[in-house]
């Protein structure tokens, strides 16, 4: 505990130059919160995490690349250090090497049926880092050629580390490509137009933690002010550290033999009609809830169904870590900040709220879902509500990274889930992309998707023109296709229930 409540200086994330006789330009800064969690995972788990983000758009031409590595230097950035001491890095090139940086990382494939889902599972075997050093890469897939040599949709998959970006970060990067994509394609301006390279060191994000505008923060090393653990500063770190702490009364799906293999990740999806998407918002809402929280209520049940306690189980929990888009906490002119700005809580159902009083298991029914969904809901509000929500994340960012380290434990434990709440598709990513004269020139849909190991599943919960969409990340050395089909289907028939 005395770590925990010790003086912590944010100003370490800030970026420094390289030094040293021979350096080139460039800078180095520290990882820090979800970054570092994010980069450890990877490390120790089979490139965990590795972020995956697809769009099928509707024209033909992906010729407005390598501007992006000016605009957002990041993609271009690698990852060093240690465990517990990782570091990001840009180093500026010269022209030959950016464009060997270009040829490498921005892949054109030939013309064919455009088949994304197969393509992110061919590059879930990729190792992350590439032998040449890459962390980031634009799969451009066109589709079939027509009569006059035309094609009318092409892919576009973006492959990435997860520490440099999250998946509201690649939203925000992906929608200003395509805005300058649909420029040029319009004939409106030139791909190349501001392009200075040399000079995209500018252009490098800060860390979250040193653009923080509505936060309380940590005491600083220089502050007369003595920490104190009454401060609502270290009510998260106290929230968190149960997951630590309580690792032994973790409760999930049945088990499954560990996966000895590299793990060969797909995605699966079921969609609600655009009525059933409206009706279970505008009930969710009456009832107090969010879609979120039902959601997250009808997936604990599925895990029940799947896996159901006996009464010597009561005392377990379905624990889960949410994440919390923070942009909202940073100063105004990085409301779109294009890279990991997420907290983290620990979302913890107990079994006993499944249980009756003489141990079997309850009916999965509306009055669990609503149950489970109300003790969900306080738990997400108490985070959303904390005033430290992300500052705090640099601290517990250490703190996992030391116990990851020390114990080679995931977060959540084995056989828990992971679920993730990604919201409307639509914000941050825009629908249509037009001309400057307002011609609608191309049109998108996505999906979002991350590399998972063992036989854990990862569960994500978005909506794209109306309609929900819940999927699931699975492993396909260990489980099968099916059994992911049935979780989900459940899945969707317990959010159903919210209007029974």
């Amino acid at each position: 505990m005395a770590y925990l409540l010790a003086r912590y200086d944010l100003e370490k994330f800030k970026w420094k130059p390289l030094k040293g006789v021979g350096s080139p330009k460039g800078c180095v800064r520290r990882l820090g919160g979800g970054e570092q969690t994010q980069d450890i995972l990877h490390r120790r788990f089979k490139c965990l995490y590795t972020l995956f983000f697809g769009l099928m758009v509707d024209l033909h031409d992906p010729s407005a690349g390598a501007r992006s590595a000016s605009n957002f230097p990041t993609i271009a950035s690698s990852i060093g250090g240690s465990d517990e001491l990782p570091t990001l890095t840009y180093t500026t090139g010269t022209p030959q090497a950016i464009d060997w940086w270009a040829q490498r990382t921005l892949l054109v494939h030939s013309p064919s049926h455009v088949d994304l889902e197969q393509l992110r599972v061919d590059e879930s075997q990729r190792m992350v880092p590439s032998l040449d050093g890459d962390y980031c890469w634009m799969h451009f897939v066109p589709g079939e050629l027509a009569n006059d040599g035309t094609v009318s949709k092409f892919g576009l998959l973006l492959h990435s580390h997860h520490s440099l970006f999250d998946a509201i970060a690649v939203k925000i990067i992906m929608n200003v490509y395509l805005d300058q994509l649909s420029k040029a394609l319009s004939g409106s301006r030139s791909t190349s137009d501001s392009v200075k390279w040399g000079n995209e060191l500018e252009n490098l994000p800060p860390a979250v933690f040193n653009i923080l505008n509505s936060e309380v923060l940590p005491i600083s090393p220089g502050s007369a002010q003595e920490p104190s653990d009454e401060g609502v500063n270290y009510f998260l770190i106290w929230s968190f550290g149960d997951l630590f702490v309580n690792m032994k009364d973790a409760y999930g799906f049945k088990d499954y033999p560990k996966d000895t293999e590299w793990p060969k990740t797909r995605r699966a999806e079921v969609l609600f009609t655009e009525e059933e998407s409206a009706s279970i918002l505008a009930t969710a809402k009456t009832s107090g809830f969010t879609l979120t929280h039902v959601a997250n209520a009808a997936l604990a049940m599925v895990i029940i169904a799947d896996n159901p306690p006996s009464s010597e189980f009561s005392s377990h929990y379905l624990n889960n870590i949410a994440m919390f888009n923070r942009r909202g906490r940073l100063i105004s002119n990085w409301s779109l900040y294009p890279g990991y700005a997420l907290s983290f809580a620990s979302i913890r159902i107990p079994i006993s709220e499944f249980l009756s009083f003489d141990g079997s298991v309850l009916p999965l029914n509306k009055d669990v879902l609503l149950k489970v969904a109300e003790l969900a809901k306080g738990q997400y509000q108490a985070h959303a509500e904390l005033p430290s929500g992300l500052s705090q994340c640099a601290q517990l960012g250490e703190l996992s990274a030391s116990a990851l380290a020390g114990n080679n434990t995931k977060m959540p434990a084995d056989r828990c889930y992971t679920f993730s709440s990604d919201g409307k598709g639509e914000l941050y990513l825009n629908p249509t992309f037009t001309s400057d004269t307002g011609e609608t020139v191309l049109s998108v849909d996505k999906f979002l998707s991350v590399n998972t190991s063992d036989a854990d599943p990862i569960f994500r919960l978005s909506s794209w023109s109306g309609a929900i969409d819940i999927g699931v990340d699975y492993n396909t050395n260990i489980v099968k296709a099916e059994d992911m089909m049935n979780y989900l289907n459940q899945w969707k028939r317990f959010m159903l229930l919210v209007f029974d």
